[in-house]
């Protein structure tokens, strides 16, 4: 009775298992499998300024859905300032988004210039959050070291050995003048100079250099391991008695690291080795008496030298004119080319070539090859003669500064300029003032009231103001 009672219950149970088949939990779909993420290499290393490095965060298969990694950013390097990432990243965290499918995913580390700071750092790169799907896994930091760099190459700063030279104008091998430098460099760099000459003194005429100048700008090299550099000045022996003149050298431009130092400029006097041969000097009276003996134009076929002092600025017809005077006249001069000389200059001028005309109405010469003349002395003044109208009439003052006192502008009106020509009126007579387009003070009002009219007696007898300060009230 008992082996049947069992035999029956066992037949039930296996009847059940068939009738009712699995368990509720084979009854689900299998979900998806989570991957892993983590770094493919745990160090990286950066030894120079503007490399990088590529950071590889791998999963441990094919991305099942869309999902994001977070990378924080940790150590003592400072995003920034010793490196930057891309994709970049925010408030220390870099995103990275997978698509579904993908297996591998890049972000770049860039190391930038920080002169502050040369020593070794790190990066530290941390798997710190992942999309849901995804699992953080073992290999979730990588380092990434921005090695210690190589101490830069010493800079140089480059001086003038001397701040002023004086050189004869005779230096047969030239005179050579050398720059200092603090330092040797470790690569070749350049110099550049430039050059100021007087006017009238021009390179390659003059005086040349080694190595050679363009447009008044010489380029030297430095090369490595040098400790001075060196160029060479050639006066020019030119044989005539041109005067003693100055130019200066100065320090421009350098490159890589090559720094201008403290000595900047170099002065160099040329002195004129030229004798003077005696020669005979013509007053200006002498020279306007010689006009009385010729029927218009003359030819100065020998040496005439005249001397006195220039006292015209820029109120003249142009740039080639000038007015010198001496102590028995003046008179104008028109050279072949732009006039060099100075207001004040007190110079000796060989007209020679030069020929005798009139112009507008007044002696003068014209084709002076002297550009130059010889300087004898700077900023000298010559003082007006005070004159009448009947005087300035009398042609005894042409070519020369006089004054006329108690005098009106006759069409002042608050609004016309000095540039032409206005008439000058007293109660007795009147007279012209003429002020060419080129003067500095053209375009001034014409004073009202009674003023002080200085200038320089020219062409029909106008009076020509040099200065602003020619018109006194």
């Amino acid at each position: 009775m008992k082996t049947h009672f069992f035999k029956s219950f066992f037949y039930a149970v296996a009847i059940g298992a068939t009738l009712f088949g699995c368990s509720k939990d084979d009854d689900q779909e299998p979900g998806p499998v989570a991957v892993s993420v983590e770094f493919l290499n745990t160090t990286h290393n950066i030894a120079e300024v503007g490399d990088s490095v590529q950071v590889v965060v791998a999963l441990s298969a094919d991305a099942p859905t869309d999902g994001t990694v977070f990378v924080k950013l940790f150590g003592d390097a400072v995003y920034g300032e010793d490196f930057v990432t891309k994709p970049a990243a925010v408030n220390g965290v870099v995103r990275m988004d997978f698509q579904e499918v993908m297996r591998t995913n890049i972000f770049t580390v860039h190391r930038l210039k920080n002169d502050n700071k040369r020593d070794e750092s790190t990066i530290t790169l941390t798997v710190a959050n992942v999309s849901q799907g995804y699992l953080i896994g073992s290999k979730a930091t990588s380092n990434v070291k921005l090695l210690e760099l190589p101490e830069e190459p010493a800079g140089a700063r480059i001086n003038f050995e001397d701040v002023f030279l004086h050189l004869s104008e005779y230096e047969v091998n030239g005179y050579a003048v050398n720059l200092k430098l603090t330092n040797p460099l470790t690569e070749k760099e350049t110099v550049t100079l430039v050059i100021d000459a007087p006017n009238g003194r021009n390179y390659g005429t003059h005086f040349t250099t080694a190595p050679a100048a363009v447009q008044n700008m010489i380029e030297i090299e430095v090369l490595p391991g040098a400790s001075a550099v060196q160029f060479i000045i050639f006066p020019a022996d030119d044989a005539l008695v041109l005067g003693t003149y100055e130019m200066t050298f100065s320090i421009d431009a350098t490159t890589g690291r090559l720094e201008k130092g403290e000595i900047l400029q170099l002065a160099v006097r040329i002195e004129e080795n030229d004798e003077e041969q005696a020669v005979e000097v013509h007053s200006i009276a002498e020279l306007r008496d010689y006009f009385d003996e010729f029927d218009g134009e003359f030819w100065m076929s020998t040496d005439y030298l005249i001397e006195g002092v220039i006292t015209s600025a820029d109120n003249v017809i142009d740039d080639k004119t000038a007015y010198i005077q001496d102590e028995t006249g003046g008179i104008m001069l028109r050279f072949t080319g732009r006039n060099f000389l100075k207001t004040g200059d007190r110079v000796r001028i060989n007209l020679v070539n030069g020929s005798g005309n009139n112009f507008n109405g007044q002696k003068g010469i014209a084709n002076v090859h002297d550009m130059l003349g010889v300087v004898l002395q700077h900023n000298q003044t010559v003082a007006p003669e005070v004159i009448t109208f009947d005087q300035l009439y009398s042609g005894n003052y042409e070519g020369k500064r006089v004054t006329i006192t108690g005098v009106k502008f006759r069409d002042a009106d608050g609004a016309k300029a000095f540039n032409g020509t206005w008439a000058i009126v007293s109660e007795a007579s009147g007279a012209y003032v003429n002020t060419y387009p080129r003067a500095s003070f053209s375009h001034f009002k014409l004073p009202e009231g009674t003023v002080t009219v200085t200038g320089i007696v020219g062409d029909w007898g106008r009076i020509l103001p040099q200065d602003l300060q020619d018109i006194l009230r």
